[in-house]
């Protein structure tokens, strides 16, 4: 019992420890799967929100660089260059545009400047050299400058500029001072969860917007991100500097660790970023750890459970066949152990059954044969006896046999010499004529794979000529499409001097009309612009004809010459082909004679092993004749000795009986 209690308890730790492993490693990959799945989708949240915030910013200063290049379209078109009459175009836009912007002015090359405002500047201040004015005329394009703080209006403030060019000739820089307020109040709203802050960087990630107000712009310093936090957003600063996005782990300026999600504006140099603390995403994985734990735990509580209930009834029956196993190692072989179970303990103690049952007919046997066995014992030791004497006459026989066999062995192993060094010349003449049939045969499949490959060559030639033949028929309708397109650009050209006919008179109506023809005179000028272009556009596309028909003609030279290579190629293969179709009719031929003069030298081969098989068949039969005659006449003498030793054994036997009687009366049967 103490031992079926050890192996209950070992299959119990075991299948429990296996399912504790398997459980634990199936929790672990789950875990770490989820973890990479809430960490992507964490990533991808933050990522979604800060581009959705860039965008929005972009839209938003689209809007007003579209704003500043419609004011200075209007001051081009209408030629707004008197200082007094700009003043008043700019305060009435400014009027228009005070929610949004402090002023709006123009600086001429003479730094002379005229304001929306009406501020009027200190002579001394040369506005040329400011970035907004310099950036402006270099790029051609609409500038923003670095944000600010004005203290004047305890806002956020940046300059918009584009310049106003005449003929290629510089009129004047526009520039506007706007409002940062929706832009500021938008970062300060950014959020992907409650404790997420947005920020704001210009293109030398200087902060313009951020949760701490010491870091915003007090109208005398700004603060750089690589500075604040004693330098502990450096490498996120120039990470920021060469990557347009991106999603990166650091400590913040108050010693969290967050994840920081940055985008680059795509209308200007500026990054939008959202910092997220590290341990929201750690709260939802201890969340979803609690889980796994739990789950964990009652899986082992039932994993536990089950083992045990299957252990106790796996090892009922092992106990049973033990006790019954103990009662028949006692020689009680009367009865049969009776295990109900339909599993595979049931067919044990089935097969038990069947083996008491294998013994019981066993000893039976045992002792059926311990009568016939005393009986025989006593007729062979008679027998043994009148054997010794006949071998003895037998052995005298065969020492004669014996010698006369020598003899014959000796004589039929000169002639077997003779047989084999003819068999050897055979061999060698029929090996060389196989080796000249198989290299006939390895020349006859190299001259028909030729043959092969020329012929679809040939099928290949044809392929050619008619993808040749479509080529030159799409050259011709290439020569003719170029010939219709050229006379369209003709009837472009003539279409485009009657529009700017037409936009000529448009113009001179529209000053007719005067102050109620100047939107009228917009659009004159417009069309006038298209016309224009429509000509040079023409003008490019007649170049480009003469280009293509002068490629065309090169085109008509090479189908000439690719005609000619063809027919001389054609006749080159034709030939090859003929001369190989000669090699491989005089190669059948040679092929057919050593054919003939193989199938003679078979027949002599043929004849040959014939012979030497014969010969070896006799020499074999006198070699084995004489051996087993020297065998038999060992053996004989041998087998007088072996009699009487057959003899002692006999009583040994008698009485190794007389002892497995004994043993076998012990079971009850």
């Amino acid at each position: 019992m103490v031992s079926m209690k050890g192996l209950k308890a070992k299959m119990i730790y075991f299948v429990t420890f296996i399912s504790i492993l398997c459980m634990a490693v199936l929790l672990s990959i789950s875990y770490k799967i989820s973890y990479a799945s809430l960490h992507e989708e964490f990533k991808g949240k933050s990522i979604e929100t800060t581009k959705k915030y860039s965008e929005e910013f972009d839209k938003w200063l689209g809007i007003e660089s579209t704003n500043l290049m419609e004011i200075s379209k209007n001051i081009n078109h209408f030629k707004i260059y008197d200082y007094d009459k700009l003043q008043q175009y700019l305060a009435f836009q400014l009027k228009e545009k005070k929610s949004t912007s402090s002023d709006i002015y123009a600086l001429f090359p003479n730094n002379r400047m005229v304001s929306g405002a009406d501020w009027i500047p200190d002579k001394s201040l040369n506005f040329r050299e400011r970035p907004w004015y310099k950036e402006a005329i270099k790029t051609k394009q609409v500038f923003f400058s670095n944000p600010y703080f004005d203290p004047a209006f305890k806002k956020i403030v940046g300059t918009i500029s584009y310049p106003i060019m005449d003929n290629g000739n510089l009129i004047c820089v526009l520039a506007a001072d706007i409002h940062f307020d929706s832009i500021t109040n938008e970062v300060q709203k950014a959020k992907v969860s409650e404790e997420s802050y947005g920020f704001l960087l210009d293109g030398q990630n200087n902060i313009i917007v951020h949760l701490n107000k010491d870091y915003n712009p007090d109208g005398k310093t700004t603060k750089n991100l690589s500075q604040i936090a004693e330098g502990k957003l450096k490498t996120l600063s120039d990470n920021i500097k060469n990557n347009g996005e991106g999603f990166e782990k650091y400590v913040d300026y108050d010693d969290e660790s967050k994840f920081f999600t940055f985008n680059k504006l795509s209308t200007v140099d500026w990054t939008f970023a959202i910092a997220e603390p590290a341990h929201v995403l750690k709260d939802k994985l201890k969340d979803l750890l609690k889980g796994f734990l739990i789950a964990l735990i009652i899986s082992i509580v039932i994993s536990i459970s089950s083992v045990y209930c299957l252990v106790s009834k796996l090892l009922k029956p092992v106990r049973e066949l033990t006790d019954y196993t103990k009662y028949v190692s006692e020689g009680n072989l009367d009865k049969n152990i009776i295990i109900k179970a339909k599993d595979e303990m049931g067919e044990l103690g089935s097969k038990f059954n069947d083996m008491l049952n294998s013994l019981k007919n066993i000893v039976s046997n045992i002792n059926t044969v311990y009568s016939d066995v005393i009986n025989s014992s006593h007729d062979l030791n008679s027998k043994a006896s009148s054997l010794g004497d006949i071998s003895k006459e037998i052995s005298q026989a065969m020492e004669q046999i014996s010698f006369d066999a020598v003899s014959l062995s000796e004589n039929m192993s000169k002639q077997h010499k003779s047989v084999l060094d003819f068999n050897e010349k055979i061999d060698m003449m029929s090996l060389g004529m196989d080796m000249l049939k198989k290299s006939s045969n390895d020349k006859g499949a190299i001259i028909q794979a030729n043959i092969q490959n020329l012929n679809q060559l040939g099928n290949v030639n044809k392929k050619m000529d008619l993808h040749f033949q479509t080529i030159y028929n799409v050259i011709e309708s290439f020569n003719e499409s170029v010939t219709a397109i050229n006379g369209m650009t003709s009837e472009i050209v003539g279409i485009s001097e009657q529009t700017n006919l037409l936009a000529l008179n448009a113009s001179i109506e529209a000053a007719r009309a005067g102050e109620y023809g100047k939107g009228f005179a917009v659009v004159a000028n417009e069309v006038k612009n298209l016309a224009s272009q429509s000509a040079k556009t023409a003008d490019m596309i007649s170049s480009s004809i003469e280009k293509l028909l002068k490629e065309a003609t090169k085109f008509d030279a090479i189908k000439r010459e690719s005609l000619q290579i063809e027919s001389f190629r054609k006749e080159i293969s034709g030939e090859v082909l003929n001369s190989f179709s000669l090699i491989q009719e005089n190669l059948k031929d040679d092929m057919y004679k050593i054919g003939e003069l193989l199938i003679q030298i078979k027949d002599i081969d043929s004849s040959k092993e014939n012979i030497k098989t014969i010969i070896e068949n006799v020499n074999e039969i006198s070699q084995q004749s004489a051996s087993a005659t020297e065998e038999i006449t060992a053996s004989i003498q041998s087998h007088t000795i072996i009699i009487d030793e057959m003899i002692e054994d006999i009583s040994y036997l008698d009485n190794k009986v007389e002892e497995l009687s004994d043993s076998v009366k012990r079971f009850k049967l």
